[in-house]
Order: C-alpha cells, then sequence, then structure tokens
C-alpha cells in the first residue's frame, strides 16, 4: 500500500515472500519446498527463519519501503531467540529468500512493451480523467507459478458489440455503476466500496492476505500451517493476476466509460450513447475484460473454500482510500 504497488506486482510479490518462507520451513521439517531446497541438520529459531525469509524478500522486492521492513524486524528482534540458534535461523531464512529472488529474477516481471492504442469502436483507449498510460501491458507474459501457461484459462472473448448479451452488461452498468446511479441501492454501493482496493491500499491480493489472517487466527492454525496455506493462497492469486492480464490485453476491450459514450459507433439498436457519463470510480488504466478483482477473488477464494470448507462464514473490514 504504501509503495503503491499495482495489484499484479503485489501478487507476485506476496507469492515471492510466501514461497521463500515455506522453501525455509521444508529445510527444518519434512515438508517438500516448492522452488529451493535447503539440507539443515542443526537446530534453529523458526519465527526467526519466517522473519528473515521475509524480511530479505520484501526488501528486495519493494525496496522503497526498506525502512519500514527494518522497524518491523526491530520490532519483533527480542521475540526471535539468541545464540546459535538465531545465528543459523538468519542464515537459513536469507539463503531461501536469495533463492527464491534469483529464481525469479527472470521471469519477465521487469520487462517493458510500447503498447498501441486501437481505433475502432470496442478498442480499449486511455480515460479520463488522468488519461494514464497503460498498466502492466506485459504482465501476461510474466512467468507462471503453478499454471502451465498464461493462457492456460484464457478467457473466451467479450460478446460482440452488437449482440444482447453486450446490450445487456452495458446497460446494467450504464444505470447502477453510473455516479449519480438512481437505482444502485446502499448496499451496493457499500459492497462495491469494500471491494474496490484501488491505488495505495493493500490491493485485491492484500485484501485476501488480510482476509486469510484473520482466519487462520480465528482457527487458530499453526506456525507452519499458516506458511502451507499463504504460499497455496499467493501463489493461485498470482497466476490469477498474469492470466487475467493475458486476458485483458489479448482482447483490449474498451471501459464503460468509453462503451457509454460513444455507444452510438457500436452498431447496437439496444444501447444509447451518454456523452457526460461518469462512473461510479475513476476508472483504472487497464483494459476492462477480464476483471482483475474478480479473477483474483475467485482464486483466493477457491484456495480458502479448499481448506477451511465450503460457506465458511467471515467477518472483515475494508481498507479505507
Amino acid at each position: 500500500a504504501a509503495a503503491g504497488t499495482a495489484p499484479p506486482a503485489a501478487a507476485r510479490a506476496l507469492a515471492i515472500q510466501s514461497i521463500a518462507v515455506w522453501d525455509a520451513i521444508a529445510a527444518i521439517g519434512d515438508t517438500s519446498p516448492y522452488l529451493a531446497e535447503f539440507e539443515l541438520d542443526h537446530p534453529v529459531n523458526l519465527d526467526a527463519v519466517i522473519a528473515y525469509a521475509s524480511h530479505t524478500a520484501l526488501k528486495a522486492l519493494i525496496p522503497t519501503q526498506a525502512a519500514l521492513f527494518d522497524a518491523r524486524l526491530a520490532d519483533i528482534l527480542d521475540d526471535l531467540g539468541s545464540g546459535t540458534a538465531l545465528t543459523r535461523a538468519v542464515s537459513l531464512g536469507t539463503a531461501a529468500a536469495n533463492a527464491v529472488l534469483a529464481l525469479r529474477s527472470l521471469d519477465g516481471s521487469a520487462d517493458t512493451v510500447t503498447y498501441t492504442f486501437g481505433s475502432d469502436p470496442g478498442d480499449w483507449v486511455a480515460t479520463p480523467p488522468a488519461f494514464a498510460s497503460p498498466a502492466l501491458p506485459h504482465w501476461g507474459g510474466v512467468q507462471t507459478f503453478a499454471l502451465d501457461s498464461a493462457d492456460q484459462f484464457r478467457a473466451p472473448p467479450p460478446p460482440a458489440l452488437d449482440s444482447a448479451e453486450y446490450a445487456a452488461a452495458l446497460n446494467e452498468v450504464k444505470t447502477v455503476g453510473a455516479l449519480d446511479s438512481a437505482t444502485r441501492t446502499d448496499d451496493e454501493a457499500e459492497i462495491a466500496t469494500y471491494w474496490r482496493d484501488g491505488a495505495n491500499t493493500y490491493t485485491p491480493p492484500g485484501h485476501w492476505n488480510a482476509i486469510a489472517a484473520q482466519i487462520a487466527t480465528a482457527e487458530g492454525t499453526g506456525t507452519v500451517e499458516n506458511a502451507m496455506i499463504f504460499a497455496l493462497l499467493n501463489i493461485a492469486v498470482a497466476d490469477a493476476g498474469i492470466a487475467a492480464w493475458d486476458t485483458k490485453y489479448t482482447y483490449s476491450e474498451w471501459r464503460p466509460i468509453s462503451a457509454i459514450r460513444g455507444a452510438d459507433l457500436d452498431g447496437n439498436a439496444a444501447t444509447v450513447a451518454d456523452a457526460v457519463w461518469e462512473p461510479y470510480f475513476v476508472t483504472p488504466n487497464h483494459p476492462t475484460y477480464v476483471s482483475g478483482h474478480s479473477t483474483f477473488s475467485g482464486a483466493a477464494a477457491g484456495v480458502l473454500t479448499a481448506i477451511f470448507g465450503e460457506d465458511y462464514a467471515f467477518s472483515s473490514e475494508g481498507q479505507e482510500l
């Protein structure tokens, strides 16, 4: 949140940190590592291993927040033991993080591409008020963590502009999603705000980590089980971001603000243009199809359902902007 990290990049960072923790723990116990394997035949402080694996990974991934990570480590240092067990834990945690970071260093996340906007009806274009540059147009090319490829589950094409399905979707968003909507209920507005997780918040991946942390605390899950939960969660969510961005930039579908203002160009008799239509929230700077928020949430809910069961109830507060 403090670094303003984009959701797919935040998901990647959380996955790398979680894998570093899991692989470090695997060197201590009887579990299998995910990316990096170590052998250890000496006792270590488990909490210290986790702390230093996390600290090392996060400082490398989000260097602008190094002071925050250093302060957090200092806060818990007295609880991490001392002597040889601590020294070995520091070595193991640091080594695990550096190994995972090295294995992901050439995954394509640092690549750059030149994106050219289309000019036909339905093509995604920069949107007001900022008309910002495309967000991470290369992200669909990032190496996946668990998927065979980014397009393994690529969504089918969006509805054709002249279809009844497209008109129904546009008209629903036009009515319910308008800034000055007369039909949006208070509950719908609150739901939208809760899941918004926009810029300078913990983003959808962070939101699901907060939910998982609250559930794990309520369930009293142990340290090793927690490491497994967050590794599974964040691997799935990171791949969800890669897959969603693959679909987004494959179809490059225009955003509602463009579609509604330009409805006179879509060739659909069931849509009507509104040249001054404004959305409830400011439009993100990436194509509309598919929804990144929903892809992240589908992956996270799938993992947590597999672990904690169907219809699991929880109470959680959203993060204010």
